[in-house]
């Protein structure tokens, strides 16, 4: 049962790439019936397995996730990624002005009638 969950839990722990304890990892997959128990059985496999991380705080661990999964741009990439951005936010722009454009027509022929 640990095992079929251990994906989604992974999944979950790229997505959010963020600290998170068992109770954190309990309320966000609550509406797959999980038990604290059980979550917290399956992080620490996974922790086990180094497939994730912890540390621990008194009683409490707190689960991360392994940083050397993440592709890190180099500068060439990150340049050219801000550039895509400012192409993208540019024809935003122009899309947006293109609907107010057509929105004013539409009213404007709307109060001829």
């Amino acid at each position: 049962m640990v095992v079929c969950f251990s994906f989604d839990f992974e999944f979950f722990f790229f997505q959010q790439n963020r600290p998170v304890n068992a109770q954190n990892v309990a309320d966000a997959l609550q509406k797959f019936n999980l038990k604290k128990a059980a979550i917290q059985k399956a992080l620490d496999i996974l922790a086990d397995g180094k497939r994730i991380s912890f540390k621990e705080f008194g009683k409490q661990k707190i689960y991360l996730a392994r940083q050397d999964q993440f592709q890190i741009p180099n500068t060439e990439e990150l340049n050219h990624m801000k550039k895509q951005n400012a192409d993208l936010q540019k024809q935003l722009e122009d899309q947006k002005k293109a609907t107010s454009e057509v929105e004013a027509g539409i009213l404007s022929n709307l109060n001829r009638i």
